[in-house]
């Protein structure tokens, strides 16, 4: 009986569904080009996503070293201005014993002075009374 119908139909029955079977074709063959570029694009999405768990884990990386580098140098410059205070607390310390040594210096230096005066002192007395005598006895 399907024969039948399909013989009875008219040419533009016929013309008609077989443009709606072309249409059904082409409407199915876009959903399958539609299907297939959502698969790419959820493929991409996926692997977007891969890469940017992996970046994240690199910049926390670069973020632990940032900081480790950071803490570091911290820690050198803390020690410099140890060794800088120090370095300078010493210096005062050797400035005032060089300050003391001159002072202890200089006062020998006058001791040896006085102490030479006082003795050109009693040799010119002696030397006065040795002239005295001499002219005494002569």
């Amino acid at each position: 009986m399907a024969k039948k119908k399909k013989a009875s139909a008219s040419p533009e029955e016929d013309s008609e569904a077989e443009k709606q079977r072309r249409e059904i074709e082409v409407l199915q063959l876009s959903k399958q080009k539609d299907e297939e570029r959502i698969k790419i694009i959820l493929a991409n999405f996926s692997n977007v996503k891969i890469q940017k768990v992996e970046l994240e884990k690199k910049l926390e990386n670069q973020e632990e070293k940032t900081n480790e580098m950071a803490t570091s140098l911290r820690r050198e410059i803390n020690q410099e201005k140890e060794q800088c205070l120090s370095l300078k607390k010493t210096n005062k310390d050797l400035s005032e014993k060089q300050k003391l040594l001159v002072a202890e210096y200089e006062k020998k230096i006058k001791d040896i002075q006085d102490g030479h005066n006082l003795a050109q002192k009693k040799a010119e007395e002696k030397f006065d009374g040795l002239n005295q005598m001499y002219q005494k006895i002569s």
